[in-house]
């Protein structure tokens, strides 16, 4: 029976260049966090947000 897998190579240059985009859209707003545990990849991104004075809270109830 064939396998169905297929072998990934990757350069790394997807995640830089979000890592340069992330840099330049919220300089130390931001913190990205990218790993492999056990062949399987994780990526957590944390953005600190501004809000407008004039943005009201949206209800919660």
């Amino acid at each position: 029976m064939p396998s169905n897998k297929q072998s990934v190579s990757s350069t790394g240059v997807g995640l830089n260049n979000v890592r340069q985009r992330l840099a330049l859209a919220y300089a130390k707003r931001h913190t990205l966090i990218s790993y492999e545990e056990n062949n399987i990849y994780y990526t957590e991104l944390q953005l600190t947000l501004d809000r407008h004075a004039n943005t009201p809270l949206p209800d919660r109830r």
